[in-house]
Parts: C-alpha cells; sequence; structure tokens
C-alpha cells in the first residue's frame, strides 16, 4: 500500500495486470519504440503475430509462475512469458524459436514478438517473449504419470497378464515414441545447412572431444566428492552401492574419456539444452517442444553452445527413469504381493519405452545423411551424456532432495556397470 500526495492505492506486480498483456500485444503489432534515460525498449513483432486477430476483449489466463519467469495466454491464441532472470545477450528461446519458426518446424510453439531493452551501454535485455499458445492437455510429464499409475492399477486389480499387459500400455508406448519422432525432426531441422553461423551444424574436432572429457569427468568427479562426503549418512544398501562407485573412481574417469572420443567427427548443432518430459506439451496425441531456453544454471555462452545432439535423447531417457521411480511412490501398499507385481509392471513399462523412443529417434535422424553415425559410436556418445546426466542428478539429490538420492544412484550404478564389464 502507497501514498501519492492524496492519492492512496497499491504497488503491484505488473505482470498481474490485464492491461500489460494487451499493451504488450498492441506494442508488437505496432512495432513500437520507446526510448528514455534507461535505453530503448522495443517491440519486435513476426509475420505470425500480424496473421491472428488479437483484441481486448480476449480473457486472460495466468499460468502457474516458474523460477525464472512467468506466463500467461491470452486468448488461448498467445502465450506472453515474462522473463525474471534478465541477462545481457541473445535469450535462448528467442533464438531458437525464432530459427525453427523460420526453417518450418511445426511441433513448437512459434515466435509471435519479443520485447527487448538497449541499455545506453549497447547492452541488449530480453523482457518478454510471445509466442503462439498451443492448446494441450497438460506437460508429458503429469500426464504419463497419471496414465501409467492408473494402467498399472488397472493390471493390478484385474490380474492381467501376458500380451495384454503389453496392450494396457502400447498408448503410453506409442507415445513415447511420438516423443523420439518429434525430437529426431527437431534435430534434423536444426542440422540443415545455413548461413546463420549461430545454426551453422560443424563437425565435433579433437579439441572438442576433449573439452568433453573433461566436462564429463569433472562432473562425475564432483558428484563422487559429495557423495564420499555424505556416505556415512545414507542408509546401509545405498550406502554399499556408494562405496562401490566410490572405489571405482578411476575405473569410472577413464570410461569418460574413452566414451568421450567417440563424438570426434560427428555433427554438433544447436539442441533444446534441457530436455525432459517437463518440456513436451500433450496435445490430442501428438508431442510438443517447448522451452528452449536451455538449464538456467548455465551460462549463456554454455546454453548457446553447439553440442552432440544425443545430449537431449540421454536427457529424455533419465527423464523416463525419474517417471517409472515417481509411478511407485505415494501408493498405498496392500500387500508385498501387489508390491511386487507393481514393480514388475513398472519395469516392464521401462522396458518397451525405452527401445521405443530411441527406435523411432534413430529411424528419423538415421534418414538424415548430416546426422547419420554408426550403432557403434551412438551408443557410446549416448551412454556418455547418460553418465554425465545421472552424475548431475547424483549432485542435486543430495543437496536438494537426498530422500531422491536411490534413484539416479542405480541409474549411475546399472550405467557404469554395463560399461565397464565390457571393457574389462
Amino acid at each position: 500500500r502507497i501514498r501519492q500526495g492524496r492519492r492512496v492505492g497499491f504497488l503491484t506486480d505488473g505482470f498481474a495486470m490485464e492491461g500489460l498483456a494487451r499493451g504488450v500485444i498492441r506494442g508488437l503489432c505496432e512495432r513500437s519504440v520507446i526510448s528514455g534515460r534507461a535505453g530503448t525498449l522495443e517491440f519486435i513483432g513476426t509475420d505470425k503475430l500480424d496473421c491472428l486477430t488479437i483484441n481486448d476483449d480476449m480473457a486472460v489466463r495466468w499460468l502457474s509462475a516458474e523460477q525464472s519467469n512467468s506466463s500467461l495466454i491470452l486468448g488461448d491464441m498467445a502465450m506472453v512469458k515474462l522473463i525474471r532472470h534478465v541477462f545481457p545477450g541473445m535469450h535462448p528461446e528467442v533464438e531458437m524459436t525464432r530459427y525453427l519458426t523460420n526453417v518450418g518446424y511445426q511441433n513448437t510453439a512459434q515466435l509471435l514478438g519479443e520485447v527487448a531493452r538497449t541499455a545506453p551501454d549497447g547492452s541488449r535485455y530480453t523482457l518478454i517473449i510471445v509466442q503462439s499458445a498451443i492448446r494441450n492437455q497438460g506437460d508429458a510429464w503429469n500426464w504419463m504419470l497419471s496414465n501409467l499409475r492408473r494402467a498399472i492399477d488397472e493390471i493390478v486389480v484385474t490380474g492381467l497378464q501376458g500380451e495384454v499387459v503389453d496392450e494396457h500400455f502400447k498408448p503410453l508406448v506409442n507415445f513415447v515414441a511420438t516423443i523420439g519422432k518429434r525430437l529426431g525432426e527437431l534435430h534434423v531441422a536444426l542440422a540443415q545447412p545455413t548461413d546463420d553461423p549461430d545454426f551453422q551444424p560443424v563437425r565435433a574436432k579433437a579439441a572438442d572431444a576433449e573439452k568433453w572429457r573433461e566436462a564429463v569427468t569433472g562432473q562425475i568427479s564432483r558428484s563422487l566428492s559429495i557423495l564420499e562426503k555424505t556416505v556415512e549418512d545414507l542408509d546401509s544398501d545405498i550406502a554399499r552401492e556408494a562405496k562401490i562407485l566410490l572405489g571405482r573412481r578411476d575405473d569410472l574417469l577413464g570410461l569418460a574419456a574413452h566414451l568421450a572420443s567417440a563424438v570426434e567427427g560427428t555433427l554438433m548443432t544447436r539442441n533444446h539444452g534441457d530436455f525432459h518430459l517437463g518440456q513436451i506439451l500433450v496435445s490430442e496425441g501428438d508431442a510438443y517442444i517447448i522451452d528452449f531456453e536451455g538449464e538456467p544454471t548455465r551460462d549463456l555462452s554454455e546454453r548457446r553452445a553447439k553440442t552432440n545432439p544425443l545430449r537431449d535423447a540421454a536427457g529424455l531417457l533419465r527423464s523416463l527413469s525419474y517417471l517409472a521411480a515417481s509411478a511407485d511412490l505415494d501408493r498405498e501398499i496392500v500387500s508385498e504381493v501387489e508390491d511386487t507385481r507393481h514393480k514388475e509392471l513398472v519395469t516392464r513399462f521401462m522396458e518397451m519405452a525405452e527401445p521405443a523412443f530411441l527406435d523411432t529417434y534413430f529411424e528419423v535422424t538415421g534418414n538424415s545423411e548430416e546426422l547419420r553415425i554408426s550403432p557403434e559410436a551412438r551408443g557410446r556418445i549416448l551412454d556418455l551424456f547418460l553418465l554425465e546426466k545421472a552424475a548431475y542428478e547424483i549432485a542435486y539429490e543430495v543437496r536438494s532432495r537426498p530422500h531422491w538420492l536411490p534413484l539416479p544412484l542405480a541409474g549411475f550404478s546399472a550405467i557404469a556397470s554395463r560399461l565397464l564389464e565390457n571393457v574389462s
């Protein structure tokens, strides 16, 4: 509550007012430019916006707030995203959605406009991003988790067995395959030759392979060090598994170095950068990929860097592992028999879902001469990024959600055991 002379009122976040959303759209349509002591505010509309009929009667619907931005939907036609964590430079989501819109990639939100501030010193800041709204049934994480739990409960209650179980999982598995197709199409689009230097694909050199080796071994080392400091506080079974990994530190670092050599000569492109089930919208059975700003904790240069596309694929596989673990949480255990059956069904779903995703993804990317690599090389690269992702998750869960630690620990152990066995 504030006072200005005789006037008394409230100071509030402008994003909570409908007038901001409508004013932003008008500014974009008119290509407005506002100048002042703090620099210049530019409303950069696109041809896609000009094709829409947006008026002041359209309802405004606010979405749940995220850590780094806030979003609202205007009339089911436009999504206005206010960037809360503002930084200088080209925002990855703006340039990615603009590029994908221009090349005709259909399974993402189209860029309608951007509000950017140019400071007196020439620094550029993205403040607001406006994209086409996608009518959807929610993100893939919540949609799949709800349907997976429901499918498993129905199978347990009805006592289904054999091939009938697989049929019960088939709609979910088909959707996972659709994700593989859409991700593959995204990577094919990003692998096309272009005159834009920020998106021009390049071949990985020995120096790039060395950089990845350093990144992955560094992540593994940090995670093992964190694990070492907390191992005595863990439950006995988890501690035992952690100590096995700690005892093989040198072998794990050598394994990562061996895997990293496979990236030399492969294509490096822009990619999603933070790909998981929460970054996918479900719309009438199709998958739409959203949120191209990359991992918010990484520097802008890292988020805009070119890398091997399989990093995105590894992120999705780890997300499926988390989905399977979540399907097994927060349920009433009726009996030991039902609990065992439930775990068996979760395992069966994963046995179907992972190959469905990878088979479809590689079928699509295999049609691209630029992305085509040998099965042996792609297996090594995928394992490299799976190790990196699982190692990152170990460090994250130790700090943030210790009770979740068994999941990435089990995933990292399984990958490491399989690979170390093959090496030895």
